[in-house]
C-alpha cells in the first residue's frame, strides 16, 4: 500500500475499501458504482488497477465478479473486465493516442523510478492528488509520446505560472513543445523565458491601448514582437505612436502604429523627447501647408503703392 498510495486516486481507494469490506461476496459493477457514487467507467478503472497490480484476484461469476486477496506467492492476475463496455468513438480525423490502463501505469511506476518521481513532483507542483485520468495523461506523455520527465516537469511549472493547472491543458502544451522540437531542459527553459517575456510585452500594450475585453490576435502579437524586438522601442514611445493613431485616424490601428514606428526608426527617433521634437516640426510643417497663399507678390505690391500718387 505504501507503494500504491502514490499512484492511485480517491476512487481507487474507495473501491478497494468497499471490496475488502465485502470480501468473498459476489459484487456487480453497477451496485459497486452506486454504493460509492462513482461512474461505471471510474469503478471499472479502479477494479482493473487493483487486479492488474496483483492486490486483488478476479473470479468470473456470470455478470458479477468475485474478488479475493491473493496469497503472497500468487502472480499478479491480468485485468478482468467486470462488464463489457463499448469504447467511446474517436472523433473523425483525430490522431490515435495510446492511453495506458491503470494496470499498465502501475507496472510502469514499478519499473521506472523516473516516472515515480515525475508523479510525485507533479502532485507537489500542482498541490493536489492526481486522478486516474491525470495519471493516464502523464503516462501517455512520458511513455507513448516519449517526452523526458524533466521537460514534462518544466511544462507543468510553466503552466502553473500562467495559472493553467488542468492536465488537459498541460498535455496540449507538452505536445506543442514536442512539435517545436523542444526536447531538452535547456530548450524548454529558453522557450519559457521567451514566452513569459512575450506575454509581458503583450499585457503592457493591452493596458496602454485600453484593450480589456478581448484577446490579441496572432497578427497583433506579431506587431508587438516587432516593435519591441526588431525595432527596439520601449513602451513610452509605442504609446506615443498609439496616441498619434487615435489623433489621425480616430481609432486604434496596429498597422498605423507600425507605420509611425517604422518611420521613427528610419529617422533614428528613439526617445519621447525626440518624438516631441519631431512632433513640433511636424505641426509647424502642417501649419505652413494649411496657410492660404496670396495670388500676388507682397514686395511688388509695396513698391507699386510707394510710387503711386493718391488722387
Amino acid at each position: 500500500m505504501d507503494k500504491h498510495l502514490k499512484l492511485c486516486g480517491v476512487a481507487h481507494l474507495k473501491v478497494l475499501l468497499l471490496l475488502l469490506r465485502r470480501a468473498g461476496e459476489a459484487v456487480e459493477l453497477a451496485d459497486l458504482a452506486a454504493a460509492l457514487n462513482l461512474s461505471a467507467g471510474d469503478t471499472q478503472d479502479a477494479l482493473n488497477y487493483w487486479i492488474g497490480a496483483g492486490v486483488l484476484c478476479a473470479l468470473p461469476d456470470e455478470d458479477s465478479v468475485r474478488l479475493t486477496v491473493p496469497s503472497t506467492n500468487a502472480e499478479p492476475a491480468p485485468a478482468f473486465p467486470v462488464a463489457s463496455q463499448t469504447p467511446a468513438p474517436r472523433p473523425s480525423g483525430s490522431p490515435p493516442k495510446l492511453r495506458l490502463t491503470s494496470a499498465e501505469i502501475a507496472k510502469l511506476a514499478r519499473s521506472s523510478a523516473e516516472f515515480q518521481a515525475l508523479l510525485t513532483e507533479t502532485e507537489a507542483a500542482l498541490g493536489k492528488t492526481l486522478t486516474s485520468s491525470d495519471l493516464a495523461t502523464l503516462a501517455s506523455l512520458y511513455d507513448w509520446a516519449g517526452i523526458p520527465a524533466d521537460v514534462l516537469l518544466t511544462v507543468i511549472e510553466y503552466c502553473r505560472q500562467i495559472g493553467k493547472t488542468n492536465l488537459r491543458y498541460i498535455e496540449k502544451v507538452a505536445m506543442a513543445w514536442q512539435e517545436r522540437g523542444i526536447d531538452t531542459l535547456e530548450k524548454a527553459e529558453h522557450y519559457i523565458r521567451e514566452s513569459l517575456e512575450a506575454d509581458k510585452r503583450q499585457q503592457l500594450c493591452k493596458a496602454a491601448f485600453g484593450i480589456y475585453d478581448r484577446a490579441l490576435t496572432s497578427k497583433e502579437c506579431e506587431y508587438i514582437r516587432t516593435w519591441f524586438c526588431d525595432y527596439g522601442f520601449d513602451l513610452p514611445v509605442i504609446k506615443l505612436a498609439y496616441e498619434r493613431s487615435i489623433e489621425n485616424t480616430g481609432k486604434l490601428s496596429f498597422p498605423y502604429i507600425n507605420k509611425v514606428l517604422s518611420n521613427w526608426r528610419s529617422q533614428n527617433i528613439r526617445t519621447p523627447e525626440q518624438v516631441a521634437k519631431e512632433s513640433s516640426a511636424f505641426a509647424r510643417q502642417k501649419a505652413e501647408q494649411q496657410k492660404p497663399k496670396s495670388s500676388y507678390d507682397i514686395d511688388e505690391l509695396e513698391a507699386y503703392l510707394a510710387g503711386s500718387t493718391p488722387k
